[in-house]
């Protein structure tokens, strides 16, 4: 079979037509689910982050999980794919790079992200320009899968890679090259680093043991000081 160079392990081609095929359908939706509900789990009743700012939204896969109260809930990713109109209000979307962000200083009560940080070419300026846009006071939740992880890299092999087959995406190696850029072990470093000066809290999933070959995803919450 002849392969189009231009389509083989491409990334626009899998998050426009294949996402939603791949990862919201299947055992490997409902594994996404679980990391959904996860970032989400520490959410007190009658919790309230009036103004939060979610990076690299996707096409609002997240936002159905959130528990706590809030006044405006605002979206950004660089792209729009598959995106449609929502009923609340309250609920805004905007293209931005997570890496440069056209927000104010200490303009959100919380920031969410899930699996952003294994895609960006600059990790810490990203993380460094969360942190300018949280308030003094306000929360950051960061999910990140542990790859390249025994558990991520198990987990993928016997889910992930054959429902992207079954999509009909080729080059799916090449796509995770291209894609996943940042090592689990060097975002860990670049967490504690930007946020040393914050209340940070590390939980680990499945297993609660400081290893992330051994775990599927870690979630980061900071608490921004003064």
């Amino acid at each position: 079979m002849s392969l189009d160079p231009e389509k083989f392990g491409d990334l626009d081609t899998f998050y426009s037509f294949h996402y939603q095929k791949v990862l919201r359908a299947g055992l490997v939706g409902k594994a996404q689910d679980r990391t959904h509900k996860a970032l989400e789990k520490r959410a007190r009743p009658g919790q309230r982050f009036p103004r939060v700012l979610e990076v690299g939204a996707g096409n609002g896969e997240h936002f159905p999980f959130v528990r706590h109260e809030f006044d405006e809930y605002v979206e950004s990713d660089l792209r729009e794919d598959g995106r449609r109109e929502d009923t609340d209000p309250r609920r805004t979307f905007t293209i931005a790079d997570a890496q440069d962000l056209p927000f104010e200083d200490n303009d959100f009560d919380r920031v969410v992200a899930t699996c952003l940080l294994l895609h960006l070419p600059m990790p810490e300026m990203a993380l460094r320009e969360w942190r300018r846009v949280t308030k003094p006071g306000g929360q950051l939740d960061l999910l990140v899968p542990c790859d390249p992880g025994f558990l991520v890299r198990l987990m993928r092999w016997f889910l992930t890679a054959p429902a992207v087959r079954r999509s009909g995406f080729r080059g799916y190696k090449l796509f995770n090259a291209r894609d996943h850029r940042n090592h689990i072990g060097s975002i860990n470093e670049l967490v504690r680093w930007v946020f040393r000066a914050d209340e940070l809290r590390v939980t680990r999933y499945p297993l609660k043991i400081p290893s992330w070959n051994l775990n599927a995803y870690f979630i980061y919450s900071i608490k921004v000081t003064e």
